[in-house]
């Protein structure tokens, strides 16, 4: 019998596909035999080598039996060993799953073991099937409740987001526990503690005032992150902990929504973040982009609008195309609800036509299709019809048909309209749709 070590060593040293498979094969077989004797010695370092086996992308099901009498081991080496092997050799499919349900539930009553307790709740987290979330919701949220350990609580909160997704109906054993989490000094029980409500609201958004109250809370959570001092701890580029900032902006998407006090209140928080993360690159850019949703997705005032007007102008004009990108694709969403803010960047969005990158002007176009009306028609037109002779073909179908549309809806006279359909068809080149064609 090999030693991990060894197996490793050995693999590595094949030159071929066909040696590495020999090799896999001969020790494979190997443990197989050992594991039907269930005095077998090594069974963890036979564990070992299946979680090695499994990551080079071989079949290791049959140490699923072995994994799930390791599970119940008293020496923690072993059992650490098992819980890392347990989401690799078994599918959450498998019926043999259901036998460590009892193991995991009785180390996550574990109070004088908190390392045992959270190897147990990782596994919740990777593995958990719909029956097994039922039988272990109450010591998952009774973690909540009593732990202080911060490692422990945050790794509670997570697998509770796993048992909502899988069994809504435990809703209601957690929504009490918000606030331990929330309350929670520690960045990464809060920021786990959200992840935890947003997966409630998702699955019941008839929840949002029970949630509401909390709100209060999240701001308070936002402005000291904004006014603490420097850590290297959390801090990215300038910011505290922006995965912790971009989350908080994001609920309170949800528990500011319809309440115009409660929305107001937010004006100053939003414009904070901004000044705040506008020296920053990539890592302010995110929380930018979380203040433009969250201003689109609330029933925002004219000044928030306009806040979110020139954030999304600077990511227009920046040189970064993923900027480019993201600002365009959420122009779309923002259309849907204020046509007027997205008409103030018409004259860019023309200029997106022109742009090299064939996707940049894909979106360009769906926004064109959206702000074009009676008063801007001619000019959009007259834009449209200059590119279209030097788009590519996959672009001239699209536009044409759009342009079509456009021009048949919105034509101040019919000769304009004959004469912009005409020249519509002469610049494609023969790259235009049958039926737009048939139509004009």
């Amino acid at each position: 019998m090999l030693k991990i070590r060894q197996l490793i060593k050995r693999v590595r040293a094949c030159r071929t596909a066909e040696e590495e498979r020999s090799v896999i094969n001969k020790e494979s077989a190997e443990i197989r035999n050992l594991s039907k004797d269930p005095n077998a010695p090594h069974k963890a370092r036979n564990l070992c080598k299946a979680i090695y086996m499994q990551m080079m992308g071989y079949q290791t099901s049959f140490m699923q039996m072995s994994c799930i009498n390791l599970l119940a081991s008293s020496d923690f080496t072993e059992k650490r060993i098992a819980y890392s092997a347990l989401p690799l050799v078994i599918d959450s499919t498998s019926q043999v799953l259901l036998l460590a349900t009892s193991t995991i539930k009785k180390d996550l009553q574990n109070r004088d073991n908190p390392e045992i307790q959270a190897l147990a709740l990782n596994a919740v987290g990777d593995v958990c099937t719909p029956d097994m979330c039922r039988e272990i919701s109450m010591e998952v949220a009774n973690i909540i409740q009593n732990t202080e350990d911060p490692n422990v609580k945050k790794r509670a909160a997570c697998a509770g987001v796993v048992i909502i997704k899988n069994c809504p109906e435990m809703i209601d054993s957690y929504i009490d526990k918000i606030p331990l989490l929330l309350e929670d000094r520690t960045h990464s029980v809060c920021l786990s503690g959200i992840y935890l409500v947003l997966e409630m609201l998702n699955k019941k958004p008839n929840i949002i005032e029970k949630i509401k109250k909390y709100h209060s809370m999240f701001v308070k959570y936002e402005k000291s992150l904004l006014s603490v001092s420097y850590s290297p701890e959390f801090d990215v580029n300038g910011i505290t902990d922006p995965f912790l900032q971009a989350k908080i902006l994001e609920i309170m998407q949800y528990t500011a929504k319809d309440d115009k006090e409660l929305i107001d209140e937010l004006a100053d928080l939003f414009v904070s973040v901004q000044s705040i993360t506008e020296s920053s690159k990539q890592t302010g850019y995110a929380l930018q982009y979380e203040i433009i949703k969250a201003i689109n997705n609330l029933n925002a005032s004219s000044g928030m609008k306009s806040l979110s007007n020139n954030i999304l102008g600077k990511f227009l004009s920046s040189n970064d195309y993923n900027l480019k990108y993201i600002a365009l694709n959420t122009l779309k969403d923002v259309a849907r609800k204020d046509l007027a803010s997205v008409q103030k960047h018409r004259a860019v969005i023309l200029e997106f036509l022109k742009d090299n990158d064939i996707s940049l002007q894909k979106r360009a176009l769906d926004l064109i299709y959206l702000i074009i009306n009676k008063n801007n028609l001619k000019n959009i037109t007259k834009e449209c019809l200059i590119f279209l002779p030097k788009a590519e073909d996959e672009i001239k179908y699209e536009l044409t048909k759009k342009l079509q549309d456009s021009i048949v809806k919105y034509s101040p006279s019919y000769k304009w309209e004959i004469d912009s359909l005409i020249k519509m068809v002469i610049n494609s080149k023969g790259k235009i749709y049958e039926d737009v064609l048939s139509q004009i």
